[in-house]
């Protein structure tokens, strides 16, 4: 699914934001907006560049709450409350059907990664803490556990996911939908 045309192009919010700016992001429907989308860009620019850091070639990242997607069924097996074939806003990192069965580990560090990254944004921030719950959950049954929040802060940590971050974030503030097959 491409951008679509009509996406109103933002300024990427430095986050987190400072906390007299937060209070008026709170009260100021435009400003808002941008905020929530600016820590949605880093959230899943996060899971995208350490998805991609670690040999896994995401098919979409994207921001566009105004498109939907068909939620496919690995997401299902990773998600519990949402089943194959729902539509969701198409606010997401897409990783591919193949890439939890060939690449259980990384598919899981790339999921727990935003936790390690603070918004400042308290829901998306609450959210990434789920994602890495449910990441380590799915890891203890795999037997490597812990080791994937490890594994997270280590490649947030790195230069080259850093800038990656940035550059697919900056991207998706722009147009709400980067392809990256």
């Amino acid at each position: 699914m491409p951008p679509l045309a009509d996406w109103e192009p933002f300024k990427l919010y430095e986050l987190p934001a400072s906390e007299s700016q937060e209070r008026h992001n709170r009260t100021c429907i435009s400003c808002g907006r941008e905020w929530t989308l600016s820590a949605y860009a880093v959230h899943e620019a996060t899971h995208a560049a350490v998805a991609m850091n670690l040999g896994i070639k995401p098919e979409f990242v994207a921001i566009d709450d105004t498109q939907e997607i068909e939620v496919t069924k690995t997401e299902a097996s990773l998600y519990p409350l949402i089943t194959a074939g729902m539509k969701i806003p198409a606010i997401a990192t897409r990783l591919g059907d193949d890439a939890l069965r060939d690449n259980p580990r990384e598919v899981l560090i790339s999921m727990a990664a935003p936790s390690c990254v603070r918004t400042g944004h308290l829901l998306i921030d609450e959210y990434a803490a789920v994602e890495a719950c449910i990441a380590v959950e799915r890891a203890n049954v795999l037997g490597f556990g812990l080791d994937v929040l490890d594994a997270a802060m280590r490649e947030v940590e790195e230069e080259n996911v850093q800038s990656w971050i940035l550059e697919l974030a900056n991207q998706l503030t722009q147009t709400g939908w980067v392809d990256l097959k």
